[in-house]
């Protein structure tokens, strides 16, 4: 499998185009269009939510009851969501639209929605945003992008995953774009995601692959803890690699769903981390469970936890919010011979005898301070509390596995000026780029921190020292303070904060 640069573009036969129909905003692109140049056998998955918007309801009858698909039509800043008989008839027009545009069946045409629930389409911009597209469908890396950007609401940032694999000798490939930020919750989330290959392949099958692997991929996302009314995956396969073409389960499907489940995946890990608001993404991985079933309630379990959230949120290695939340997840499971691990970019934590469990930065430090002879073992073991013994860390030096070790480098250290002083605003900037709201927090910490080194270099010759100089934050658990500073103090070699 080859990872590519590419969207719902990326497989042959398929176009996109977008355009500023101004359904809700001026001055930003809001609709976008997918369309194949041949008829493609569709699959779909949808909200489990009681109350369907209508695209959901259009969509569900193309995918179940019709036997092929052409294009797809996405607006967003109004999702069509508890708007009755008249928003159901406004896909209809939609559909319309652009079979009139396009030469197409009006029964070949998905629709989707996305935005504030309970606001009626403007039909008629609708339609026009529709007659805009259809003339400026490319097949373009271009144009796939900017459909992707199109159909954002709270997103930051647009979402797109492509790859290539090999079929009878054959390049097939499987791109694809979604949304999602807020409402994001087990049972897909708010979302909209867009799913396009060459690959020829049955209906029923294409139908069972994807509904397989939402399962693993944008089933497993939580942010908010809500469930949409519009959550919409669409599948579209119109067979344009020439591969022979797949009605059964053989190796061949096998590879199919291998290429279908990593663009999942990476789509639903970016809803994640674009999650409103979210300043962190965490992944749970269940191992050892006695089903995969118990294994998916006892991850789901912890990643909905909204303890656990903060906790992460925080940086705080608070594992007993996690064991807390596989308790009540319903699993059955012994507490006594669990094994829980924290592991991020720098690695995975270090097993010391005793169940103890430290992160490999914490153990090079633990060895630097025993080198440096600053310790007094003496007195350090005549003053244990009761049950505690001493392990002796030094005997561990040649056990830590290579990828784990901690190879700290020589740095010069900078000498810090006056001239080094960003300006307020600029301190504030950086802190945007770091960490989201929090306002106040962020500008009367930039301003706080440029004065005061300003204070301090006037006040040099009475001896003040930097290194010595601290800033007193005042926050419940979670709230962010570490994060702020520390934001500020890698960013700028200024001196470290004090907490």
């Amino acid at each position: 499998m080859k990872i590519i640069d590419g969207g719902v573009t990326a497989a042959k036969g398929f176009k996109a185009a977008s355009t500023a129909a101004e359904i809700k905003y001026k001055g930003r692109t809001d609709m976008a269009m997918v369309f194949s140049e041949v008829p493609c056998v569709a699959a779909g998955t949808f909200t489990t939510n009681v109350v369907k918007a209508a695209p959901v309801r259009w969509d569900q009858d193309i995918v179940y009851n019709h036997q092929g698909a052409r294009a797809v039509i996405c607006n967003s800043g109004i999702a069509n969501a508890c708007t009755g008989e008249e928003g159901f008839v406004y896909c209809r027009e939609t559909a319309k639209a652009a079979s009139e545009s396009l030469g197409i069946p009006e029964d070949s045409v998905l629709v989707a929605s996305t935005g504030v629930i309970g606001m009626q389409l403007p039909i008629d911009r609708i339609a026009n945003g529709v007659k805009a597209m259809a003339p400026k469908l490319e097949g373009s890396r271009e144009a796939g992008l900017e459909a992707a950007k199109a159909i954002m609401t709270t997103d930051t940032e647009k979402k797109e995953a492509a790859v290539e694999i090999e079929i009878g000798g054959k390049t097939v490939t499987v791109g694809g774009m979604c949304k999602g930020s807020g409402m994001i919750h087990p049972n897909m989330c708010t979302m909209l995601g867009f799913i396009t290959s060459d690959v020829d392949i049955s209906k029923e099958l294409l139908q069972e692959a994807l509904s397989e692997d939402i399962k693993d991929t944008y089933n497993m996302v939580s942010v908010d803890g809500d469930t949409s009314t519009n959550d919409t995956v669409l599948l579209l396969a119109n067979g344009q690699a020439g591969n022979p073409k797949i009605t059964e389960k053989n190796a061949d499907y096998e590879e199919f769903k291998k290429a279908l489940n990593y663009v999942n995946t990476t789509l639903a890990k970016k809803i994640a981390g674009d999650g409103e608001g979210a300043t962190a993404l965490f992944e749970v991985k269940v191992i050892g469970a006695a089903t995969k079933a118990e294994a998916v309630t006892l991850s789901k379990s912890v990643v909905t936890s909204s303890l656990t959230k903060a906790a992460i949120y925080g940086h705080d290695a608070n594992w007993g919010r996690i064991l807390c939340a596989m308790g009540y997840s319903g699993a059955q499971f012994d507490p006594e011979k669990v094994d829980l691990f924290f592991e991020s970019k720098a690695g995975k934590m270090i097993d010391l005898p005793g169940s103890i469990h430290i992160c490999t930065d914490c153990m090079q430090k633990s060895f630097d301070t025993m080198n440096q002879g600053n310790i007094n073992y003496n007195d350090l073991l005549n003053n244990l509390p009761p049950n505690v013994s001493m392990i002796d860390l030094s005997s561990l030096q040649n056990q830590i596995p290579p990828k784990q070790r901690v190879k700290k480098k020589k740095e010069e250290k900078k000498e810090f000026s006056v001239q080094d002083i960003p300006a307020p605003h600029i301190l504030k900037r950086k802190l945007d780029e770091y960490v989201i709201g929090q306002e106040k927090a962020k500008k009367v910490m930039s301003v706080a921190v440029y004065n005061h080194y300003k204070r301090v270099f006037a006040s040099q010759e009475d001896g003040v020292e930097i290194e010595k100089s601290n800033m007193l934050m005042i926050g419940p658990t979670g709230s962010g303070k570490t994060y702020l500073a520390n934001a500020l103090s890698k960013k700028y070699n200024i001196s470290h904060f004090d907490l």
